[in-house]
Parts: structure tokens; C-alpha cells; sequence
């Protein structure tokens, strides 16, 4: 499963299961009552998943299904007791007419993400996933209760957040009501190179103004775009694109550099190097700490958007102003997007780069902890493992080793990407300092952030 699947999975699974539930009749005698190995296929190129639930006369246990389900969503439970409900005998009997019409309701409900196919010739329930429609319903799901929320009152100052805004001119809508003196100021500004900033995730482009004033300074010209910072990457790109298109209608000569930060450098990617977004005006994209092949750690992300609003918000942003400022930066929905071998980036890292474009990529290596200090961390969480069958839960089901997670290692990763994981195929122009993810902006003098500000600086000479 990509990382959209994973974010829904559980949430369907649980669904089934609970729909399942009231399907389950009675108790029936089954033959064996031991643990049953399930067996799956894959399907590559249809993307759907198989699981094969035993039967037995047509009848299956409630327990099988479940334990099957929550298998496909990495959730192996071990010596955690499934609840009574589930695990007693209860089961299904697909042989009744009444179970099999049930059976296809369910299907329909579940909106053919996962549906149900009785193999009478070897007796068992082939439950099918297909991760491309589960993964497009959990996110329509999500945003449908988005717009919902959005849409609850005629305030949308909300949308004014986001686009592209310029430092140096703001440009009225006539052009023909320019006074001279305005015009001037325009011919002088589109012979300027722009430099526009491009925020990452949970972020704004106010964050980078470090970089952009030492910028200004040497004479370029200079512009921050912000977008719904953990919204669909795809999404911001399309907005990033349409704005970059109106800029090239303004000022057709104009030539722009990109200075993308993290995740800002997957949605100028994005609109640089899909065709039907490219707007033919940037000829140069510094990305700098860009998870060109994801983060592990966008899989702790949930729920974080929501609190960024309300924990910088509280006793002063009423509730509701609060609930819409952390909707319409999204619903975690980029941290799906970031997920390593994502649909998203499986999909943006088969564009080839923009040839019209110079690209560079600055990464930063001062990671969180040291290798010695994995190590002593590695044994504690094996150590609660064992005293606790929850914390065993969690590290077998979808958290990887605490020595996996480069990114927070010193020497490989930055504290959210790895070094790694930043590799591009065709981009070459690759240097590496001594920051943490964000240390460049939050502290900017010293002196490995001036480092990094002087290599960008010269690359836009």
C-alpha cells in the first residue's frame, strides 16, 4: 500500500468489519478453531488486492474476515484480544439467499473500494481491495467534508491567503490607467530577475524572509507564493501554475528563479515539469531540503494541520475561524503525498526534468540524534516492547525501526529528510551543509545558514 491507502485503510477496515457485523447470524460448529494462515495475490496492474478467507459449507467465521482485513491494513494484533463481538463463533452463511443480497449491499455502501466474491467450487470468501478506488474515496471523503465545513458561512477571506504576491509591485488590473511613473517602475521590475519563494509543509512563505531580503539587496527582484500547505501537492500546483501564468501575461520578458524550501520544491517540480502546467517563464528551481523521494516521517502527520491552528490560535481565533483556517490548508493530505513510494511521487518522478530549467538541490545533514544515540534509543523501545503489548502493536504494524529513520540521524538526514532521499535523477548541481530543516530560517547568522544563502546566491548570478 502507498501512503493515501494507508491513511484510509483502517478507517474502511473497521467500517467493513462493522458492517460485517450485523450480517453475523449465529454461532456455528466449525471443524478446526485453530489460527488460520490467510493467503493473498496481487494484482500489479489493476492495483487490486485478494484475500482468500476459508470456509466451510459456505459459512465463515466472522473472526476469519476480520482478522484477514485488519492483515491488509498492516495491523497484525498478536496477543491483543479481539473483541468479543469478533471473536466468539459468530459468523456469516453465504449459502442463504438473504446473506448474499446483504453481501452485495455491503459492497455498494463501501463503494466498490473493497468488495466480496463467493468461490463456491473451493468454499472460501475472496475479498477484494482495490487500492486505487479506496484510496480516491477516503480522500473525495475528506474533501467533501472540507467544503462542507468551508461552506458554512459566506466569509471567504480564507482564499485571499494564497497566491502569489510581489514585493516591489502591485500591479492595478487596467493597464491603460498606469501613469508614467508607474510604468517606469514596471519596465525597471520585469528587467529584474523574479525570485520567487516557495514554502514547505505546515509553513508560510513569510518564514524564508532571511534569504529573501539578502536577496533583494543584490539587486533581484522578489516574490513569495502561498498555497493550502498540506493540501493535495498536486492541487497546490495546479494554483502555483495558474499563477505563474498570469504573471508571464503581465510581464512576458520576465525570467524567474524558483527557491523552494521542502515540500515547496515537489509542487514547483510539479508545475514545472508537467507539460499542461508549465508556464515557460522559470528557468531555474533551487530546491533546498526538497523529499524528493519522500519522509518517513510524513506517516506521524496526521492530525497535525488541525493542531498547528488551533494550538497558535487559542484564546484568541474563535473556534470555528480556527476549524476553517486548518481546512483549508488541508486535511493531510500532503503528508500522504510525501509518503515514501507515494502514487504521487511514483507518478512526479516519471516526468522527465524541465530541460529549459537549471535545478539545484541544497540539503542539510545535522540530524536530530547521533548514531550512538539510535543505538541507546533502539534498546529502550525493544525493552517497552516487552513490557508493553501495545507498544509491541505499534512498532510491528507500520513504524519502522528507530534506526530506519534517516532522516533524524546525524550525517544522513536533516531531522525530517535523509540525504538520500533527496536524490534526483539529472540533477547533478548537489551540495550538503550543516543545517537542520528549518535552522536556515530560524537562525540565519549562523554560520552554516549564511553558507547556504551564499551558495544560493551565487547560483542566481
Amino acid at each position: 500500500m502507498d501512503g493515501s491507502e494507508k491513511n484510509g485503510s483502517l478507517l474502511i477496515v473497521l467500517l467493513t468489519i462493522a458492517v460485517l457485523g450485523t450480517l453475523a447470524r449465529g454461532k456455528h460448529a466449525f471443524s478446526q478453531d485453530e489460527k488460520i494462515e490467510f493467503e493473498s495475490e496481487f494484482d500489479s496492474e489493476n492495483r487490486v488486492t485478494k484475500i482468500f478467507v476459508p470456509a466451510e459449507k459456505g459459512v465463515v467465521k466472522l473472526s476469519d474476515i476480520s482478522t484477514s482485513l485488519l492483515k491488509y491494513a498492516e495491523i497484525d494484533l498478536g496477543e491483543i484480544e479481539l473483541p468479543d463481538w469478533i471473536a466468539s463463533s459468530r459468523s456469516i452463511d453465504f449459502s442463504r439467499f438473504a446473506a448474499r443480497i446483504s453481501l452485495r449491499a455491503t459492497d455498494i455502501a463501501l463503494g466498490n473500494g473493497i468488495d466480496f466474491e463467493i468461490d463456491q467450487a473451493s468454499d472460501r470468501l475472496i475479498v477484494k481491495i482495490h487500492h486505487d478506488l479506496l484510496g480516491a474515496r477516503f480522500r473525495a471523503t475528506k474533501d467533501r467534508m472540507r467544503n462542507l465545513i468551508l461552506g458554512l458561512d459566506s466569509d471567504e477571506s480564507w482564499k485571499r491567503q494564497f497566491g502569489l504576491t510581489l514585493d516591489e509591485w502591485i500591479f492595478p488590473d487596467d493597464a491603460e490607467r498606469l501613469k508614467n511613473e508607474e510604468m517606469k517602475e514596471r519596465i525597471v521590475f520585469s528587467k529584474k530577475r523574479l525570485c520567487i519563494f516557495v514554502h514547505g509543509l505546515n509553513s508560510r512563505s513569510s518564514m524564508m524572509k532571511p534569504l529573501a531580503e539578502m536577496i533583494k539587496k543584490e539587486g533581484f527582484a522578489v516574490g513569495y507564493f502561498d498555497y493550502p500547505n498540506d493540501d493535495k501537492i498536486s492541487r497546490s500546483a495546479f494554483l502555483f501554475s495558474e499563477e505563474l501564468k498570469k504573471h508571464q501575461v503581465r510581464f512576458p520578458t520576465q525570467k524567474i528563479s524558483i527557491i523552494a524550501h521542502s515540500m515547496g520544491g515537489l509542487v514547483a517540480r510539479n508545475a514545472i515539469e508537467d507539460s499542461r502546467l508549465d508556464s515557460g517563464n522559470v528557468d531555474q528551481l533551487i530546491m533546498i531540503c526538497t523529499p524528493n523521494q519522500g519522509s518517513n516521517l510524513a506517516k506521524l502527520a496526521i492530525g497535525q494541520d488541525v493542531w498547528e491552528h488551533y494550538a497558535a490560535g487559542a484564546d484568541v481565533v474563535p473556534s470555528l475561524s480556527r476549524l476553517k483556517s486548518s481546512l483549508a490548508d488541508g486535511v493531510n493530505e500532503a503528508a500522504t503525498d510525501l509518503t515514501p513510494d507515494s502514487k504521487f511521487l511514483s507518478e512526479l518522478n516519471k516526468l522527465p526534468r524541465n530541460k529549459g530549467v537549471r535545478y539545484t538541490s541544497l540539503l542539510g545533514n545535522n540530524g536530530s540524534i547521533n548514531e550512538d544515540q539510535v543505538g541507546a534509543l533502539a534498546k529502550k523501545i525493544e525493552k517497552w516492547s516487552l513490557d508493553s503489548k501495545w507498544v509491541k502493536l505499534v512498532t510491528e504494524n507500520g513504524l519502522k525501526k528507530i534506526e530506519d529513520f534517516t532522516e533524524i540521524i546525524e550525517g544522513k538526514g536533516d531531522g525530517v529528510v535523509a540525504v538520500e532521499a533527496a536524490a534526483l535523477k539529472g540533477v547533478d548541481d548537489v551540495k550538503v551543509f550543516g543545517v537542520t530543516h528549518r535552522s536556515m530560517w530560524t537562525s540565519p547568522k549562523d554560520e552554516s545558514s549564511i553558507d547556504l544563502y551564499r551558495s544560493v546566491i551565487d547560483r542566481l548570478r
